[in-house]
């Protein structure tokens, strides 16, 4: 018969805005994987080896075992925290029985950024956007000119080669809502849209930033290289370490 599972609750630090989370694990669980199960990103930098001491946390209750290879005398965590006695390795600390935890270096992930990163860059580069845009001002279908609609437009573009074949069934209603006026989009040598009227101002692109602890993306405007939003949130994979 298996043992009885344990009951490990989460409590959120004071400068933390999660709530309290409680999550049941087998005995001789780790307490970093309990969390992982719970939905908790904690910092562990060394992904889990014991060596940063990023993954810290209160035992307000219970007593938990230990992976290190000495504990103080009389203490109920793993040696090396100095300090506070109750201050616990969660990747060194496993389930033995229920336990209540604060963690202190929960996941704080949210919006918080700092744009200046991301404009300094901007203007460090120049633009050359992979995407072009072209305003077109066709000649209307008469009965003296009878050529098809994408060819209207191939002709007026002697730059492309190619189209994605879904426009050729999206380009005569765009035509007629521009009045035959309408802005091509080129990547490379490729026709990818056809807008109604002038949106050659019209260019957008996403950069995203990948880095070991945040990903950041920048929403930037093609045109003028002007960052118009930014978003960023904590990297979740750095629960496994930092490479």
């Amino acid at each position: 018969m298996s043992a009885q599972p344990v009951t490990i609750t989460f409590l959120p630090s004071k400068d933390t805005v999660q709530a309290k989370v409680t999550v049941q694990v087998p005995v001789g669980t780790r307490l970093l994987e309990a969390a992982h199960q719970a939905g908790i990103q904690v910092n562990s930098v060394c992904g889990g080896k014991g060596s940063c001491g990023k993954c810290k946390g209160r035992l307000l209750s219970g007593s938990v075992g230990s992976r290190s290879r000495e504990r103080e005398p009389g203490s109920r965590r793993p040696a090396g925290l100095s300090g506070d006695s109750d201050l616990i390795l969660l990747c060194q600390s496993y389930a033995i029985e229920d336990v209540t935890i604060e963690v202190l270096s929960a996941d704080q992930a949210g919006t918080n950024f700092a744009p200046g990163k991301g404009e300094l860059s901007a203007q460090m580069h120049s633009l050359n956007p992979a995407v072009h845009k072209k305003f077109l001002e066709l000649t209307p279908p008469s009965i003296q000119d009878q050529k098809a609609d994408v060819e209207r437009i191939l002709d007026a573009l002697p730059e492309v080669w190619d189209l994605d074949l879904g426009l050729t069934a999206v380009i005569p209603k765009v035509l007629r809502e521009g009045d035959y006026k309408v802005t091509a989009a080129v990547i490379h040598d490729q026709l990818v849209s056809v807008e109604a009227g002038d949106t050659t101002r019209e260019r957008f692109g996403i950069a995203v930033d990948i880095g070991t602890t945040s990903v950041a993306a920048y929403l930037v405007d093609l045109f003028d290289g002007r960052i118009l939003k930014t978003a960023s949130a904590t990297n979740r994979q750095r629960t496994y370490g930092a490479d």
